[in-house]
């Protein structure tokens, strides 16, 4: 019988693992793993192959490698046009404009979009299985995007390489994004800048967490960055 004293020993078992950079395995990693057999035993549980699941008495590690990449906004225009072409742009543009996660954005289908009444419309089963998003569209990416929508079939992001969908564009972004001074630009940073983007706008935390479809808002406070200067600003204003 598994006991929680050995999911613990798997937890140290773990991080003592290294990843293919040669790194040690952060606690988000071995939190991932954790996850997973806690599913499991769930599963099998639900399924009456067993009645008891050992992960519910042992706590997650706490994440102390929460990423804070944004793309700040003095350099976003030259960014975009150090990417190689004007669909990678649009991609970027639709992800910052929306805060949808990579799949979302480089899968966006023709059936999700609705022009009549300007939004996008996410179900379960696209988000993650957490909720069904209906995310209105702003006038700049409505106009941004008529175009590819009257022109798609399906899918409305074609790789004019492959004749599909984007599965990635990864390289072009590390590029531009270190020309510009980040070094480690990922795409899903562009959910990141959304919702910082809005909390600096004044936005209430209740609706970024909505606009995110985070199911607790303390995911969202941990999610957001501030840009540099930003708390230098808020700081100095109160010396005024």
């Amino acid at each position: 019988m598994i006991l929680p004293s050995d999911i613990e020993n798997m937890k140290l078992e773990l991080k003592s693992h290294r990843n293919k950079k040669g790194e040690f395995l952060q606690n988000s990693s071995v939190n991932r793993y954790y996850s997973a057999l806690n599913k499991a035993y769930n599963v099998m549980i639900e399924n009456d192959y067993i009645d008891y699941n050992p992960c519910r008495k042992v706590k997650k590690y706490i994440e102390d490698n929460v990423r804070s990449v944004v793309l700040p906004l003095n350099v976003q225009e030259e960014f975009l046009k150090l990417l190689p072409s004007d669909l990678h742009r649009v991609i970027v543009l639709v992800a910052l404009h929306t805060g949808f996660r990579k799949s979302n954005v480089l899968q966006l289908r023709k059936e999700q979009v609705n022009l009549a009444k300007k939004y996008i419309k996410l179900t379960k089963s696209e988000n993650k299985r957490k909720k069904t998003i209906t995310l209105p569209l702003n006038s700049f990416i409505f106009n941004l995007i008529e175009y590819y929508y009257k022109q798609a079939e399906d899918y409305l992001f074609i790789n004019p390489e492959t004749h599909q969908p984007f599965t990635t564009i990864l390289k072009s972004i590390k590029a531009a994004g270190k020309k510009v001074g980040i070094e480690d630009l990922h795409f899903h940073d562009f959910r990141r800048t959304f919702g910082t983007r809005l909390l600096e706008n004044g936005t209430n935390l209740r609706v970024i967490q909505d606009l995110l479809a985070h199911s607790n808002i303390s995911v969202t406070e941990r999610y957001l960055s501030v840009e540099a200067g930003e708390r230098e600003l808020a700081l100095e204003s109160l010396a005024s």
